[in-house]
């Protein structure tokens, strides 16, 4: 009986290690060579596989950009032996000098019947015209460079005569430039056009995207000024400048940080930006000081925190490989606390702290830099100091409490509402509104109240945090036209009411 148990395992075994080894074919790629014919480039890809004849393998030609991939070509071909070939082209335009890869698979979901082989790939990876990259990497980042300033500057043509139009009540001003701005705005086209056509992909990623956008909503602000001269209360004017304001600076941090990823360890590069990124912060301030609302002081902690964080994480002596994310997380924080309802006293402050972020971060890392010398000499805890000091008074955190109270209990009369059915809005999408913000306030206060050591606002926080679970536990509630929310409604006013007596 033992002998034929063991006839089993061995048996099985084999089995096991037969199906692991069928399962397990090879594919590789032995081989690459460019081919020129006729001013048209290709690549001839060869290698080996055991897969067995018929098989169908996939082949993909991919620009390795370090913010995105981009797909040049994807095509497939039979398994008719052992050795394979082959040809990706021909193309007709150049590609541009970079990092580009292919990769040969086999992917099961793309056979013709059932197998039992799993997913498996080949990649090969090559470095086109590196002698010309620095080069290349110059004169395409200068050409885009260059198309945006010339975007934002028709920008503020546009801007400026519609504005004097609109002044002096003088349709015949914006009307007299409209000649002038469309061959502007056509000639901007064709220079975009340009850039993208110069190569078989681009050479940057972000502003192939970033300037059709832009230029779209220029466009668009050409076509609906009239309207809007005219005094048309369904202008879309002022959504569209906004629009293109927000999407023209977003295009321009990613251009930058793109340029950083593609020329990383240009210790010049990043010196530049850097720099230009702290000029334009000083161009914004007003060194102006105003007394902050709680509600204000709150929105500012949450900046104020995660500028904290940002220094904690990249001021690491290892953490030089990331400038790039550096400038991206902190040119984002200002584009950020810029979109938020806050005093120019407010944002002063908090582009005081940024200026003092940039300069630690170049001082840690470039200690000889000139641009320390032209720089504010105030180190990053000395300013994060001065600004907490507007936290000082328990007081903005109990008003900020009480507001927060009286804003819970509005709801409360909504939510009756929609119990008794007299409700007239969209419940459910209320509902998700209410919930998603009670999150955020919660998230908020966190950051507000890690400015205070007193114990007893702290407290006060913990109770505040509980009649937040508790209304998006009401919101859920409603959602599900639980029978007992009527009850529960009616004891969370009540923990309400209690909470504001002791508080005020």
């Amino acid at each position: 009986m033992k002998s034929k148990n063991n006839t089993l395992v061995f048996f099985f075994l084999c089995f096991f290690f037969w199906s692991a080894a069928k399962c397990q074919l090879f594919l590789e790629i032995s081989s690459v060579d460019t081919l020129h014919k006729d001013k048209k480039i290709a690549w001839k890809v060869q290698g080996k596989t055991s897969y067995p004849k018929g098989t169908l393998l996939q082949i993909s030609f991919v620009k390795n950009n370090p913010v995105a991939m981009r797909t040049i070509l994807t095509n497939s071909f039979i398994v008719q032996g052992k050795d394979w070939e082959f040809l990706l082209g021909d193309f007709e335009k150049e590609l541009p000098p970079g990092k580009y890869s292919i990769t040969v698979f086999f992917s099961p979901q793309y056979q013709e019947e059932k197998t039992q082989f799993t997913f498996q790939k080949s990649k090969y990876d090559f470095f086109w015209k590196e002698e010309n990259y620095a080069e290349a990497f110059k004169l395409q980042r200068l050409a885009i460079k260059k198309l945006y300033t010339q975007i934002h500057e028709f920008y503020q043509i546009m801007v400026r005569d519609s504005e004097s139009a609109k002044k002096m009540s003088m349709l015949s001003i914006w009307e007299a430039g409209s000649i002038q701005r469309k061959r502007q705005l056509e000639h901007l086209k064709n220079q975009k056009e340009s850039y993208n056509t110069k190569y078989l992909v681009p050479f940057f990623h972000f502003p192939f995207w970033d300037t059709h956008a832009l230029l779209n909503l220029l466009e668009d602000i050409e076509d609906e000024m009239i309207s809007y001269l005219h005094g048309s209360e369904e202008s879309r004017i002022p959504e569209l400048q906004s629009r293109f304001c927000k999407r023209w600076e977003q295009a321009r941090i990613s251009f930058v940080y793109e340029s950083l990823k593609l020329d990383e360890g240009n210790s010049s590069l990043l010196q530049e930006e850097l720099a230009q990124l702290y000029a334009s912060t000083q161009d914004k301030r007003s060194f102006s000081s105003s007394e902050k609302t709680p509600d204000e002081l709150r929105t500012l902690s949450v900046y104020l925190c995660r500028t904290k964080e940002i220094k904690e994480k990249f001021l690491q002596p290892d953490m030089l490989s990331q400038a790039s994310e550096f400038f991206w997380e902190i040119s984002r924080q200002i584009q950020e606390i810029e979109d938020q309802n806050l005093s120019i006293s407010s944002l002063d402050l908090f582009y005081e702290l940024s200026q003092s972020l940039i300069r630690e971060w170049v001082k840690s890392f470039y200690q000889d830099s000139a641009l320390l010398s032209q720089w504010q000499k105030q180190d990053f805890d000395t300013i994060m100091k001065k600004i907490t000091q507007s936290y000082s008074s328990p007081k903005i955190f109990i008003k900020l409490l009480l507001t927060d109270l009286k804003d819970m209990e509005d709801k409360v009369f909504s939510l009756h509402q929609m119990c008794s059915g007299e409700w007239e809005g969209d419940r459910e999408e209320t509902l998700h509104i209410w919930t998603a913000e009670t999150l955020r306030k919660q998230q908020n206060n966190h950051y507000f109240f890690s400015f205070t050591q007193d114990r007893k606002i702290q407290s006060s926080f913990r109770e505040y945090n509980k009649l937040c679970v508790f209304l998006n536990h009401l919101c859920y509630l409603l959602s599900v036209s639980d029978p007992n929310a009527k009850q529960e409604i009616a004891s969370f006013l009540e923990k309400i009411k209690n909470f504001q007596k002791i508080l005020e």
